[in-house]
């Protein structure tokens, strides 16, 4: 997710170099307060697509005994299994190397205030993932099994 607020911020031009003064940036605090937030929340939604995407490597399904006939058979499944593991973790370490290395340069050519904006942010992404998705998921459920207690008394 701090990744992708990065790239937000570096390709929608809301990231000011270095050099560049202070008073090209936009005026009003507020307008700045709500993007940060809201580019927040979008980099949050669109940095779990690897997760989504990751798994399908590793799908696997459940083998019978009866159609391991051979020791071949076994050893072949064996290899493929670990082939989809070495592909799977190596794709997790370059993705996280890349985000670590991408958020390294473009922290080092922002300017200081636009670095807070990234914080702001990345601490946006973060608060949205560990406290308003468990509460807002913990308070959907809490209506539904509410409704169910009062429609069907009987089953609850």
């Amino acid at each position: 997710a701090f990744m992708v607020a990065a790239l937000f911020f570096s390709t929608a031009g809301g990231a000011l170099t270095i050099d560049t003064p202070e008073s090209c940036g936009p005026l009003n605090s507020w307008e700045k307060v709500a993007s940060e937030i809201l580019v927040g929340i979008i980099s949050q939604l669109l940095s779990a697509m690897p997760f989504y995407i990751l798994p399908v490597i590793r799908k696997r399904g459940f083998i019978y005994v009866d159609m391991l006939d051979t020791a071949n058979r076994w050893r072949s499944l064996r290899r493929r299994f670990m082939l989809q593991d070495l592909l799977f973790y190596s794709l997790e370490l370059l993705i996280f190397s890349f985000s670590v290395l991408f958020l390294m340069s473009f922290l080092a050519n922002v300017s200081r205030s636009d670095g807070l904006r990234w914080l702001l942010s990345a601490v946006t992404s973060l608060a949205f993932s560990l406290v308003l998705s468990p509460l807002l998921s913990a308070l959907l459920l809490a209506v539904l099994f509410g409704s169910f207690k009062k429609w069907r008394p009987h089953l609850a």
